[in-house]
C-alpha cells in the first residue's frame, strides 16, 4: 500500500506577487524589467498528484513508501508574451519527520563534498533518510493565436482628426503590428532551441532542473541535482530576451512559491513556523542553492572560466556546522 501525498495549492496572485518582489530585489536594467512586468500570469493547479513516470523516478521512491507521510504540490505556471506563452511544469514532494531531538532547522549546510561516482563504497540496500525534498520544472510551448492577444490596437479619435483619418491609421497601425508579428513568429519557429520546446503533447515537459534533498538530521546529507541549461536558454530566448544570462532566468524561475523556500510575501503579520515547517524551508533553500550552483558550474565551463569554479561557496551567514554530503548529478 502507498501513500497519497497531501497536496498543497498555490494561486495566481500568488506568481504575480513573486515576480513584483523578484523584480524589486534583482533590479534589472529597464529593457529586462519592462519584459517581465509585461509577461502575463497563470498559475493552475494539478487537480490529481502526477503518476509515477521515469522522470520523477526519485520522487516516486519517496511516495512508494508505506506510512510515510508525504506533501505535494504540483501544477504549471504559464508565463505568455504576445508571441508565445511558456508552460512551467511544477513538482515538488517532500516528506519530514520531526522527532524528540534537538536539532537546529534554520541552519544552512557548509558540505565536505563526497561524490557518488568516486566513491568506493560497496552498494548497499538504499537508505532511509528522515526528511526527504523533491522539486522539478519541466517546460513547454505554444505559440499564442492573434485572436488570444487583447492588447488593443485601437487610435482614438482627437479634435483635430476625423473618423475617418483614424480609421486610416488605424488600419495602417494593424497592418504594421500584422507584419511584426509575423516576423516574431518567424523568428521563434526558426529558433532551435525555442523548437524542441513547441511540442505537441504538453504532458512530457522537458527537463529544466530537478534536485533531490536527502538528510538525517544534522548528521548526513545527501543530494542530487541537474539543470537542463538548453531548456533555460530557451525561455530566455521566448520570452526574456533582454536578461542578461541564463542564471537570470532561472533564478526567477526558481523565486516562485512553488519552491516554498520563503514564506508568502502576501501574507499579513508575521508568521510562526512550527519545525516541519523550517525544516522544509530549510531543504528548499539547499535545492535552491545547488541548482544555482549546478548552473554556474556548466556556465562556468562554457565560457572557460575554470578559475571562477574556486569561488563558489554554498556558505551562507549563520552556519554552524559541518557535515558529510553525498552528492551527484542525476
Amino acid at each position: 500500500m502507498t501513500t497519497t501525498p497531501k497536496q498543497t495549492f498555490l494561486t495566481t496572485e500568488q506568481f504575480n506577487n513573486a515576480l513584483i518582489h523578484h523584480i524589486d530585489q534583482s533590479k534589472p536594467d529597464p529593457l529586462a524589467k519592462n519584459q517581465m512586468m509585461n509577461l502575463r500570469l497563470e498559475w493552475k493547479d494539478d487537480e490529481v498528484v502526477p503518476d509515477d513516470t521515469s522522470q520523477e523516478s526519485d520522487c516516486r521512491k519517496m511516495i512508494g513508501r508505506d506510512g510515510d507521510d508525504i506533501a505535494s504540490m504540483s501544477g504549471t505556471l504559464t508565463l505568455s508574451s504576445e508571441y508565445i506563452s511558456i508552460a512551467i511544469h511544477a513538482t515538488c514532494n517532500w516528506r519530514v519527520k520531526i522527532d524528540n531531538r534537538n536539532r537546529d532547522t534554520s541552519i544552512e549546510y557548509t558540505p565536505t563534498t563526497q561524490s557518488i561516482e568516486d566513491s568506493n563504497e560497496t552498494p548497499e540496500a538504499p537508505k532511509q533518510f528522515q526528511d526527504e525534498f523533491y522539486f522539478r520544472l519541466g517546460v513547454t510551448a505554444s505559440l499564442v493565436p492573434i485572436g488570444d492577444y487583447n492588447k488593443s490596437t485601437e487610435v482614438a479619435c482627437t479634435d483635430n482628426q476625423s473618423e475617418g483619418e483614424a480609421k486610416k491609421v488605424d488600419r495602417k497601425e494593424k497592418a504594421l503590428n500584422k507584419k511584426l508579428r509575423a516576423g516574431m513568429i518567424k523568428r521563434l519557429r526558426a529558433d532551435p532551441l525555442v523548437q524542441k520546446l513547441l511540442v505537441e503533447d504538453a504532458s512530457s515537459p522537458i527537463l529544466v532542473c530537478e534536485a533531490l534533498i536527502q538528510q538525517n538530521g544534522g548528521n548526513e546529507c545527501e543530494e542530487r541535482v541537474n539543470v537542463n541549461s538548453e531548456s533555460v536558454e530557451a525561455i530566455r530566448n521566448a520570452i526574456l530576451t533582454r536578461c542578461e544570462d541564463n542564471l537570470d532566468i532561472l533564478e526567477l524561475l526558481l523565486n516562485m512559491p512553488y519552491l516554498p523556500r520563503k514564506h508568502d510575501e502576501s501574507s499579513r503579520g508575521p508568521i510562526n513556523c512550527n519545525k516541519e515547517e523550517a525544516v522544509l524551508k530549510s531543504l528548499s533553500a539547499r535545492a535552491f542553492l545547488r541548482i544555482l550552483e549546478d548552473a554556474m558550474f556548466d556556465a562556468c565551463e562554457k565560457e572557460g572560466e575554470e578559475e571562477m569554479l574556486d569561488d563558489l561557496n554554498l556558505s551562507d551567514v549563520g552556519q554552524r556546522y559541518h557535515q558529510t554530503v553525498k552528492k551527484t548529478k542525476y
